[in-house]
């Protein structure tokens, strides 16, 4: 899989060249000093501050001066990784003689009683390697080969200008060290010659560097045919401490090898994968070009998406979280969702879009929102323990349905998702009843219903809700006596009975958990088991010409008899529901637009 990528990368690369990492490459934090070199000695021509947004999402400032200068230049200048420096000490962290990297409190004592980290001991032996780089590589027969191999090409470093940076260091670098501030970086390169020398000079000696410390360790390394293969540094270490990585059934237990072109192909990927990963783009979708997003943003295109997605971290090196190649992604959903207001609430209190979505992206957004406090999106991909998220229920529900979620609208796979949004939805309406959030559950519910309908296409569940209010209406209000004749009607009486309950509660809290038992009851023993006590808590409020219907609706729950397990969904659109009991005759429509019941608590 990660060939594809590669192959797609390598052509998008022949196409922009190192633009397609410099264009979004972010330097570090710190004080940048650009020191020119002429015929007339050393000039310090410029000192900067780079500060990172603190929406990572946004890009650094780059209409500073030179910064194109300064981002190919740190780019050339940066270590693969802290396991491979110049500087054996670890303190300066650069790669070449044109660039001096230290973290600023590195240059300053901690206190009168210690010195700095940075030495003259340790400069001086930083600038004696780079004047002769094979002592670094004389130790390792395949290290040496790879650092000859390139100084065939490169030729030996410049010792004059290696001695005359070397001394200017000495002189000026405490002058700057005072200077220093914060805990980020100072960095100071050097530009040697006309303009159109710097590419060139940061370049080699960055290849100098590069190759001999491309691979991953280069005592795995082989030679086929006249060729190195290694294995690569990125988003994989093999040493003594991963042993299980090995291969331990074939001749080379190295997982795989690459040769030197490839090695270097995709340490430009990973380095673009760095940038995106920077500027918060962690999801990249790979077709014939490369297309990052944002934890907010969603693939949009005219023509349907065929290819790779990675999940991508940025921690001490980009990490792949994630791979999956996707057969087909459609921008607009496999068939038109309708999302209705069940319920009939209020207008005002309609928190979401209603009608038909026909985009993947605005149902994304209706979940997130509804459902998850718009908390689903920042944290398909989050540790469990890094999602800031204190309430447990919401937690927990989160965790149970973001895979599904995520391969549904982010990689066009709806497999499971109905399973999982089918116990999560009911958690999350439960949840929120008991909060006394009823606002929250009505529009939580309103999506469950909208839900359910699209992927079972059943019944249109709002007629059918409307039909059996009409019918319990009716019987409620007759001067006949009536009975309930389905569990459907059984079940949404029994939900307009609890909210009742609920109401008559003289206390000046009214808690709404009270109904969880009758909402989560596996049997109708159980539910009329809970009314019953109901109606000897409460009896003593039940007064008024509006409590025949009251009496003549409880009456008819108790005598009816079902061998069904009692349906949620339709307790709970008769608790969330207005309440029949206290709608007047001619009031009673098809199209209901009322308030909240009586005892409801908005956010």
């Amino acid at each position: 899989m990660l060939e594809q990528v590669l192959e797609v990368f390598k052509q998008e690369y022949e196409k922009k060249g190192e633009g397609l990492i410099l264009d979004t490459y972010k330097p570090s934090e710190g004080t940048y000093i650009i020191v020119h070199r002429d015929r007339n000695g050393f000039e310090v021509v410029q000192e900067t501050e780079i500060k990172h947004p603190k929406d990572k999402r946004e890009d650094i400032d780059r209409t500073v001066d030179n910064m194109e200068f300064i981002c190919m230049a740190d780019y050339y200048s940066s270590l693969i990784d802290m396991n491979k420096p110049i500087d054996k000490a670890k303190i300066i962290h650069s790669n070449n003689y044109y660039s001096f990297f230290v973290k600023k409190p590195n240059l300053i004592s901690e206190s009168k009683d210690k010195s700095a980290k940075l030495t003259d001991a340790i400069i001086e032996n930083y600038y004696s390697l780079l004047k002769e780089p094979r002592q670094k590589y004389e130790k390792s027969k395949n290290a040496l080969q790879l650092y000859e191999n390139v100084e065939s090409k490169i030729g030996k470093p410049d010792v004059s200008q290696i001695d005359e940076i070397y001394e200017w260091i000495k002189g000026n670098l405490e002058t700057f060290a005072e200077k220093c501030v914060g805990t980020n970086y100072l960095k100071i390169f050097f530009r040697y010659g006309e303009e159109d020398q710097w590419l060139s000079n940061y370049k080699r000696e960055c290849d100098r560097y590069l190759i001999p410390n491309l691979y991953n360790n280069n005592d795995t390394n082989v030679m086929v045919d006249g060729t190195i293969y290694g294995l690569p540094n990125y988003n994989m270490g093999l040493n003594a401490k991963k042993p299980y990585l090995e291969n331990k059934t074939r001749k080379e237990k190295v997982p795989y090898l690459l040769d030197m072109e490839t090695a270097l192909l995709q340490k430009k990927l990973f380095d673009y994968l760095w940038n995106m990963a920077s500027l918060g783009k962690n999801n990249i979708y790979i077709d014939e070009e490369f297309t990052a997003l944002t934890n907010l943003e969603t693939l949009i295109r005219k023509s349907d998406f065929s290819g790779v997605y990675l999940r991508i971290k940025k921690g001490k090196e980009v990490e792949i979280q994630d791979m999956d190649v996707i057969p087909i992604l459609k921008s607009d959903l496999e068939k038109p969702f309708i999302n209705k207001n069940v319920l009939e609430i209020r207008d005002d209190l309609v928190k979401s879009q209603t009608g038909i979505i026909s985009s993947r992206a605005d149902l994304e957004i209706i979940v997130n929102d509804i459902l998850f406090n718009k908390l689903l999106l920042n944290n398909y991909y989050t540790e469990p323990k890094d999602i800031p998220i204190k309430e447990d229920n919401l937690y927990k529900n989160l965790l149970l349905a973001r895979d599904k979620l995520n391969n549904w609208f982010r990689k066009g796979n709806p497999q499971n998702v109905w399973a999982a949004l089918n116990k999560v939805t009911l958690s999350l309406i439960v949840g929120s009843i008991d909060k006394e959030h009823l606002v929250k559950a009505s529009n939580q519910f309103n999506l469950r219903i909208s839900m359910k309908e699209y992927f079972e296409r059943g019944e249109d569940m709002q007629e059918s809700f409307n039909e059996v209010r009409e019918r319990l209406f009716s019987k409620v209000s007759s001067k006949e006596i009536e009975n309930i004749e389905t569990d459907k009607e059984y079940c949404y009486a029994v939900g307009q009975l609890v909210n009742l309950f609920i109401t008559k509660n003289k206390g000046k809290n009214k808690p709404m958990s009270l109904a969880d038992p009758i909402i989560k009851a596996k049997s109708n023993e159980m539910i009329k088991k809970k009314l019953r006590a109901f109606y000897n808590k409460y009896n003593y409020a039940l007064e008024s010409v509006r409590d025949v219907r009251f009496k003549r609706l409880y009456s008819m729950v108790l005598e009816y008899e079902s061998e069904n397990k009692p349906e949620q969904d339709w307790i709970l659109a008769g608790f969330l529901r207005d309440n029949l009991i206290f709608i007047e005759n001619e009031s009673m429509e098809i199209n209901h637009n009322v308030a909240e019941s009586e005892g409801t608590k908005n956010e």
